[in-house]
């Protein structure tokens, strides 16, 4: 049953990923298909296969955005029960912004728009999970080992040195 549950969680937080890729480009008003519709590989595999100077410049641009995206943390990185972080929302935008022929400073323009966005809309609800019953219960499964090791290295054997709670 808990691989199911921890299933659904990588599940949700790929969506999610997705989903906010989409609403980024959509924000951006940029003009390309939604991320789920998106196969990265197959826009990658034929420029960095191609020896024309074009497909390289593109392919050479594309990861520059893509550390720019990186960079700026516009995307969650999995947390616990959520499996391993999930690139492809971040290579999605990348892609996006190449294919809309937007110069360095535009690009550079965008993405500070969607850090400044993301701050103002999705720091405010990870706030709120981070309160919630779901974040609080995982939070004391991971801190209660941590809690018995520390008591155990104490001088004070037997006296916790972190307040319970």
């Amino acid at each position: 049953m808990e691989n199911l549950l921890t299933l659904g969680y990588t599940l949700s937080y790929r969506l999610e990923g997705m989903a906010m890729a989409t609403d980024y480009k959509n924000f951006l008003g940029l003009e390309y298909p939604d991320c789920t519709a998106c196969r990265v590989e197959a826009w990658t595999y034929p420029l960095s296969e191609s020896k024309e100077k074009e497909a390289k410049y593109k392919l050479l641009k594309f990861n520059r955005i893509r550390g720019m995206i990186h960079d700026a943390e516009i995307f969650s990185a999995a947390a616990d029960d959520q499996g391993w972080d999930y690139n492809k929302p971040g290579q999605y935008l990348a892609i996006a912004l190449v294919e809309s022929n937007r110069t360095r400073e535009e690009v550079e323009e965008a993405i500070a728009v969607l850090k400044d966005y993301h701050t103002a809309l999705v720091a405010p609800k990870v706030e709120e999970v981070r309160r919630g019953r779901w974040f609080l219960e995982k939070a004391d499964r991971v801190l209660r080992p941590i809690k018995k090791t520390l008591r155990s290295l104490s001088p004070r054997k037997g006296k916790s040195i972190i307040p319970s709670q």
